[in-house]
């Protein structure tokens, strides 16, 4: 009979208490001589990493694992039959490393013989880390294919919204489009498809029938949309200049016209943004007085446009709230704002600010010069008054509102955008809409 006597210097058991006594047993001899090579062969069939600084020893066959230069991958087996222990190498990569930190080309706590955290507290035993457990094998099943993805809600811009009419084409006539980027395209509020960018895309009306026309056709009763994505700028091809939009573009007929409409629809502080009344700067007036008369004119575009949306003027008949020409509001679009910053930047710092009477918002006309007096306009706070900058000048346009000769006449003169506002609307605030 053989005597195999096991005990802790010999084989690390992982649920051994301190202290254990030696287990003593007999096996038969050839019992022995079969369990003996085993454990040599088994002991080291799992893949670990040996850090660089560590030695691994096996505690059957005395194989050691040394990592002078840097870390090892070796197949081990039992964790409980490995022991790590702490070789003293200088850095490999630089040898005046900084013994009080780390070193910053190997990486290693340990350059130089210095005592790690992870050495301190592993120093004669194992690092629970360097044997993870092993993973369980996930049982393949295939997975259903994936749902279609919802189709996009006809996206809204923030804040107050305003459908400007750009363009107009008569029945049969059609309208193109470009895009700058990704954008879907919506027929009513139904999502159609997805819109290519750079790819022209053309809508006919005829007997009451839309034709959209892109690298696909389709045929329907309902308004087209485009909605853009991110940062698209939508290029309406029919209009020869000034043709570029932010926001969503629609094409629409008008029962009340008999017209194919361009139509954009985007939030009031960009549609502001894109005002073509005024320019960046104007020659021989100081640029900070001329920023504060940019900020009365911004005041008044806004005022405008939302009082002409609410009364109803343009939307009862046609399927927009204002226009982008003369009638209303010169709007030439995105490529104001390739102009300068001064328009933006007065936008930006009069956000959401109106003009109101008695606690609504008024309508703002404004017009070019005057010939030393305001005219009446219909209204309590579009009264005459007078203009001296304007004196011996000819009145160019209506007359009521706000002159703007004399607007930047006032600017320069040291007035406010508010001054310069109640100026030329009497008995009016200037309030958040």
């Amino acid at each position: 009979m053989f005597r195999l006597k096991l005990d802790e210097n010999n084989i690390q058991r992982g649920r051994s208490k301190a202290g254990a006594k030696i287990k003593k047993f007999r096996l038969p001899f050839f019992v022995a001589l079969i369990m003996l090579p085993l454990l040599v062969v088994t002991g080291c069939q799992k893949k670990v990493t040996v850090k660089y600084g560590y030695k691994l020893s096996c505690l059957n066959c005395q194989k050691i694992i040394k990592s002078k230069t840097d870390s090892k991958s070796v197949l081990v087996g039992d964790a409980r039959r490995w022991k790590i222990e702490k070789i003293n190498v200088p850095c490999s990569k630089d040898q005046t490393c900084n013994q009080k930190r780390p070193c910053k080309n190997c990486q290693y706590q340990e350059c130089q013989g210095r005592k790690s955290p992870l050495e301190e507290a592993k120093i004669g035993g194992l690092d629970k880390n360097l044997f993870p457990a092993p993973k369980k094998e996930a049982i393949q099943v295939a997975a259903p294919p994936p749902p279609a993805p919802a189709p996009p809600a006809p996206s809204q811009p923030p804040g107050e919204i305003i459908r400007v009419g750009l363009y107009e084409a008569g029945s049969g006539a059609s309208i193109s489009l470009l895009a700058t980027g990704p954008f879907q395209i919506f027929e009513g509020d139904t999502f159609l498809a997805e819109g290519r960018p750079g790819e022209a895309v053309t809508v006919t009306f005829n007997g009451g029938i839309y034709r959209l026309t892109s690298y696909f056709s389709k045929d329907t009763p309902k308004y087209l949309r485009f909605i853009p994505s991110g940062q698209t700028i939508f290029e309406v091809k029919n209009i020869p200049t000034n043709n570029q939009f932010k926001g969503a573009v629609e094409i629409r007929y008008s029962t009340e016209t008999n017209k194919l409409w361009a139509i954009n629809e985007l939030d009031v502080e960009n549609y502001l943004k894109g005002i073509g009344e005024e320019p960046e700067q104007m020659a021989g007036t100081p640029p900070d007085k001329y920023q504060e008369f940019l900020k009365a004119s911004v005041v008044a575009f806004r005022s405008y446009a939302i009082a002409v949306k609410q009364e109803g003027k343009r939307n009862k008949t046609e399927p927009f709230d204002i226009l982008a020409t003369a009638s209303d509001q010169v709007y030439i679009g995105y490529k104001r704002e390739l102009h300068g910053n001064n328009l933006k930047r007065a936008v930006e710092d009069t956000s959401g600010q109106v003009v109101k009477y008695q606690g609504k918002i008024a309508k703002t006309p404004y017009f070019g010069s005057c010939d030393g007096s305001t005219r009446p306009g219909g209204k309590p706070w579009l009264v005459p008054v007078s203009t001296p900058a304007c004196v011996g000048r000819q009145l160019r346009g209506h007359g009521w509102g706000m002159c703007m000769h004399g607007a930047r006449h006032l600017a320069t003169t040291g007035y406010t955008f508010q001054q310069i506002l109640a100026y030329y609307y009497v008995n009016t605030s200037i309030e958040p809409r």
